[in-house]
């Protein structure tokens, strides 16, 4: 089974065999992405310029599963039981030119724009047990099915499920899928960035090739919304969010292997107003609006396998590992659209709708976004690559990897904040009740918090996070 401490252990192995390797001799052949550096107004090179375009295949799969207080025979003393639900799976494939362009000595600009051009997911009941056994067959179940979901059992889904390819049909009645959302496409964000190297192996081959950027990432295309009467209406995949990311890179050419780090963070400095992401108008008792930041570590060394130095033919193996840590915050989880969907403003008694304004009387209902709180969570991506140089201006890359994801909450958004006793009723941000509850109807009340769903009891989580990836790229340089 995956741990921490055999991503700790591969980590220490890869910087283990770059320093084993820091004696070989220097070698003429040509650098990974890692050690180009896009310049300008060079004596040997006046102007560079990089074009690639990569492609990406992800097809993911995890489990949903749900915390059950009162589960039948569990101790009162007991931890709160966890139950097996659903299974998520989906499928993305993206497209993504981008370009260096340099500006002066080892300083350079650079634009991408990641493409999705067909984005599938669906959910099935969990019935991976054997042997498996359901509801009414005298046994304890070990499968699940309509009668003992919990995500129907609770009204999130009807029974026949939910199917966005022919939403007005029966859904689903025979099989174990219970909901599939529309086909997505289209853009999400347009990277904006700047580089420089302050050292560079090749004016210096005793130094690295140590590079420094920042760069923005503005949302672009159709926000990635779930509409329940007309699911077509609503297929794009940007989040609307402008993040900022900082990142810091070294490599150093070391005879036939090349051992690589990079360090990156990434936040959020806006969302777009209309975006699921937005902070509500009135924001009293809420904990957390922000959407998650990441920290990332990415290791790894290329190898040289064969090369012809005299026509800058190369062929190499690239293996690496990129640690992530994703940090609390509201996101799209593996649930985003049947939260939206059991969230509908619009459908009487539609179980996850917002009040808005608990301080109001009556509900003032608003749909659920679909985002919700989710907790810390670490992922690690591990990608074994093949290079190939034609040339000193033309490098080709395949790869395959694999990416685990740590078991975290994606529902567990705080019911409010206790404010601090006050004695005058006219003062804002205090309560005239000495008490350390979230008193119903004031603005201790957070109004992102659904009890059905975010208690303590209720959340859901989600485990077994598994990523299957294939990687293309195309690399020319000017």
């Amino acid at each position: 089974m995956y741990t921490i401490r055999n991503t700790v252990s591969v980590l220490f192995t890869i910087l283990a065999a770059g320093l084993a390797l820091a004696g070989i001799s220097e070698s003429q052949a040509s650098a990974s992405p890692y050690s180009e550096v896009a310049s300008a107004f060079d004596a040997d090179d006046r102007f560079d310029l990089h074009l690639s375009l990569d492609y990406d295949f992800a097809s993911r799969t995890s489990v949903i599963k749900r915390e059950f207080v009162g589960l039948p025979g569990t101790s009162p003393d007991a931890p709160v039981p966890i139950v097996r639900d659903l299974l998520f799976s989906s499928s993305t494939h993206t497209v993504t030119p981008k370009l260096e362009l340099g500006l002066f000595h080892d300083l350079w600009i650079s634009a991408a724009m990641p493409i999705v051009v067909n984005g599938t997911r669906s959910l099935a009941f969990d019935q991976r047990a054997s042997p498996c056994t359901f509801p009414g067959g005298g046994t304890t179940p070990t499968c699940i099915n309509r009668v003992n979901s919990s995500t129907i059992l609770d009204g999130l889904l009807p029974e026949s499920g939910f199917d966005a390819n022919d939403p007005t049909g029966p859904g689903f009645t025979n099989g174990s899928t219970i909901f599939r959302g529309p086909t997505r496409r289209g853009t999400t964000q347009l990277h904006l960035g700047f580089g420089f190297a302050p050292m560079n192996q090749r004016r210096d081959d005793a130094k690295p090739t140590w590079k420094v950027g920042a760069e923005v990432r503005l949302p672009i295309g159709s926000l990635k919304k779930f509409t329940r009467s007309n699911p077509d209406s609503n297929t794009g995949v940007s989040e609307g969010i402008t993040h900022l990311r900082l990142w810091t890179s070294m490599a150093r050419k070391l005879g036939w292997a090349e051992p690589h780090v990079e360090f990156s963070w990434k936040a959020p400095l806006s969302v777009n107003k209309d975006a699921p992401l937005a902070n509500l108008d009135q924001d009293f008792g809420v904990t957390s609006q922000s959407p998650q930041q990441q920290a990332s570590a990415n290791f790894g060394v290329e190898a040289t396998l064969w090369e012809k130095p005299e026509d800058d033919l190369r062929v190499g193996l690239d293996f690496s590992t990129k640690l992530t840590a994703n940090f609390e915050g509201r996101g799209y989880s593996d649930m985003w659209e049947v939260f939206q969907y059991a969230g509908d403003a619009t459908v009487d008694g539609a179980p996850l709708v917002l009040d808005v304004d608990p301080t109001v009387s009556g509900a003032q209902e608003k749909s659920h976004p679909g985002a919700t709180n989710i907790e810390n969570f670490m992922t690690v991506d591990t990608s074994l690559k093949v290079t190939a140089d034609l040339g000193k201006k033309v490098r080709f890359s395949a790869g395959l990897g694999m990416k685990f994801e740590q078991s975290h909450l994606i529902t567990f958004a705080d019911a409010g904040t206790d404010l601090p006793f006050c004695a005058n009723s006219s003062q804002r941000n205090c309560e005239t009740s000495a008490n350390d509850v979230v008193n119903p109807g004031t603005e201790e009340v957070n109004p992102l918090h659904v009890g059905l769903i975010d208690t303590a009891g209720h959340r859901y989580r989600v485990a077994e996070g598994r990523d299957f990836l294939f990687t293309l790229e195309a690399r020319i340089l000017f």
